[in-house]
């Protein structure tokens, strides 16, 4: 049940306390198909299908068909679509002699979903979306040079928690400083189990033994997230009642949180020269 939770979406699956507890911790988004899970298949596929030799160029051509077809089984829910909308616009750009920008491909989705859908404008679900890859696309920009590692981690994790309070506070009056302390052990382990669950949906077309083993895994690594939320959970002040935020309050976090960036880049510039 935790594996489809993870890979599916199922999180009527997930039995109340679990789910209690990752909602303590800050980390339920992780089982909500959304960009971290459509990136991650994403990413599987553009690599299974450069270990079959496809051209650089056509690799995104080959990709995206299968990536929908992952979005669609997994029964089209509007933040899966979203997030392979932008997937689809980054990784067709080779094919048009041109090359992939997360910026681009954001913007693009960002005017797509709102001139289709103008009433997507006050869903919750899409401004967080949108806001939060839209963070990870600029830090993510701003630190492409740093080599990977626990710092390049934290950095991501910190500007995509950073990017979801405001949302989160004047919705649900909540904020959960845990959710920044457990993202980044829980993401690493939601990425080897999507990873090892898909890949064992592949292999089960070849072997059930096969298919059952990567599954295993998988249930390993989404075991790891369950004893990493508990132990979140149970700190003091991981999960703080705000009261709803007033707007003037959301501006304010962003105007910081976009302060706290333009310095980080300016003294990263002079570094450089």
């Amino acid at each position: 049940n935790l594996n489809r939770a993870i890979l599916l979406g199922e999180r009527d699956r997930l039995p109340r306390d679990t789910r209690d507890v990752f909602v303590a911790s800050g980390t339920m988004h992780v089982f909500a198909i959304s960009g971290l899970h459509v990136m991650m298949v994403a990413k599987v596929l553009v690599t299974l299908l450069a270990c079959c030799f496809v051209p650089y160029r056509w690799v995104g051509l080959a990709a995206v068909p299968l990536l929908w077809g992952y979005v669609v089984t997994i029964g089209s829910p509007p933040s899966a679509v979203r997030a392979a909308t932008m997937a689809t616009f980054y990784y067709l750009a080779p094919v048009f002699w041109r090359r992939s920008n997360g910026i681009v491909s954001w913007a693009l989705t960002f005017f797509l979903v709102y001139l289709v859908a103008p009433r997507m404008i006050a869903d919750v679900g899409c401004a967080l979306s949108f806001a939060v890859m839209l963070a990870i696309v600029l830090v993510g920009r701003m630190i492409r040079e740093m080599p990977e590692g626990l710092r390049k981690n934290f950095i991501v994790t910190f500007a995509a928690w950073a990017a979801g309070v405001p949302i989160a506070a004047h919705v649900f009056g909540r904020v959960t400083p845990g959710g920044l302390l457990a993202n980044i052990p829980l993401l690493f382990a939601a990425e080897y189990s999507v990873v090892a669950g898909l890949v064992g949906i592949l292999a089960s077309s070849v072997s059930e033994t096969l298919a059952a083993h990567f599954n295993n895994f998988s249930a390993l690594f989404t075991k790891a997230m369950v004893g990493i939320s508990e132990g979140v959970s149970r700190l003091p002040g991981a999960n703080v009642d705000t009261g709803a935020w007033s707007l003037l309050q959301c501006a304010e976090w962003y105007a910081l949180f976009g302060l706290v960036l333009y310095l980080v880049r300016s003294v990263r510039s002079r570094r450089a020269i």
